[in-house]
């Protein structure tokens, strides 16, 4: 076995489990983690309990990082908004490949300007359900025409967060720190995966991804925070099937993302708890077992490279653009449950709509908003300024 020297940016937080992953490879002898970095780390590292501590060398920052160390592979498992210049400081580095915890960036503009770099190749992106064997399998159905021509593909999801969740960081809920975008969300962040997927099973081939061609939506609120917890999205690919998407976190009960795939001849139609091989812990393993045999030139490419996320971000970004900015929903439809840090806001609007798109029916019944004229997805991705030009409080309307 190649044994590669791995540093993980990121110590807390979802930073965590990637640590795990990390340790599950150097027990297997795939890998030798040699560095962390925090801004925290002399905080966390005493009580964070590595399997390999003694081993590891700890920096403050991810430039004293890239100073000290000559890595084959940087794990980059921090806050979504700084992901920009961390991977455009890692491409710097004359061989490491990346591994880039989902979503990519906030913006699709972002995106971009890391493509302009040839050594955006090293990078992998992880959008872990890719990993599972069922979405494989229905990749190769579709493929093979046994639905027919695809016609619609539709998905949703309802996750409920409640204060705890907004109050575990300064960026949760957030569009924007000082000059970063974040970008904060459902369909941005949380389940993002769903719109990954839209355009992935929109792809002309096993690997390829679609494009939307148009794109409108709505981005709405129920909590107080700046950002959204309710978004609807609905376009057309260049492929030409229509998609359609509605996530939130504004809602009381639960309701797990479902995938329909409409097609001339049928459809198919899988939810998270269809999926024998959902184990998120063994799906990241699988993810950094993937580009690790892209490392040792075993396979050409992982699963998601930084191009086959364009799709994924002119989809929300273009979106955000049409939808111009944030509406506050009618204090009427928002219902406060639970207490204390378990509160949440709850919109049962929202949730008709995320079943009304499961169960398979016509979802313009429940739409209580309006939605704008589509328009060319790209350039609605790429307006300058998305997040500020939007307005960070939109009037209630």
């Amino acid at each position: 076995m190649n044994s590669f020297d791995a540093a993980l940016i990121g110590a807390g937080g979802f930073a965590r489990n990637h640590m795990s992953i990390l340790e599950r490879l150097q027990d297997e002898q795939a890998l030798r983690t040699v560095a962390v970095a925090d801004p925290n780390i002399a905080a966390i590292a005493p009580s964070a309990n590595w399997k390999y501590q003694p081993g590891l060398r700890l920096y403050e920052s991810l430039q004293k990082l890239l100073a000290e160390e000559e890595c084959d592979l940087i794990s980059i498992a921090t806050p979504p908004f700084l992901h920009f210049d961390m991977v455009e400081a890692v491409l710097r580095h004359p061989r490491a490949f990346v591994y880039l915890e989902k979503p990519p960036v906030p913006l699709y503009t972002q995106l971009e300007g890391l493509l302009k770099n040839p050594a955006s190749e090293r990078v992998a992106v992880g959008f872990q359900f890719l990993e599972s064997h069922l979405i494989q399998d229905v990749k190769r159905r579709l493929l093979a025409g046994e639905i027919g021509e695809i016609r619609a593909i539709r998905a949703s999801a309802a996750t409920p967060r409640a204060d705890s969740y907004y109050q575990r960081s300064g960026w949760a809920g957030r569009l924007a720190l000082g000059a970063n975008a974040v970008f904060d969300g459902p369909a941005s962040n949380g389940l993002a995966h769903l719109v990954h997927l839209i355009m992935f099973f929109g792809g002309a081939d096993e690997t390829a991804f679609a494009l939307p061609d148009t794109i409108t939506g709505r981005f709405l609120r129920a909590r107080p925070i700046e950002a959204y917890d309710f978004a609807y999205l609905e376009g057309r690919l260049q492929q030409g099937p229509a998609f359609e998407l509605a996530v939130c976190h504004c809602s009381e009960e639960h309701h797990p993302w479902i995938v329909r795939i409409e097609g001339t001849k049928g459809e198919i139609v899988f939810d998270q708890r269809s999926l024998e091989s959902f184990n998120p812990a063994e799906l990241l393993y699988q993810s950094y077992r993937g580009l690790l045999r892209v490392m040792t030139r075993e396979s050409p490419r992982p699963r998601t490279r930084l191009q086959d996320c364009a799709g994924y971000l002119q989809a929300v970004c273009g979106a955000f653009a049409v939808s111009q900015g944030v509406t506050t929903m009618d204090a009427r439809d928002i219902r406060e449950a639970g207490e204390g840090t378990g509160r949440i806001y709850s919109v049962e609007k929202a949730a008709r709509l995320v079943r009304a798109i499961a169960e398979g029916r016509e979802s313009r019944a429940e739409r209580w908003f309006e939605v704008p004229p589509s328009v060319n997805a790209a350039s609605a991705a790429r307006q300058e300024n998305l997040l500020s030009q939007a307005g960070f409080i939109a009037p209630v309307r």
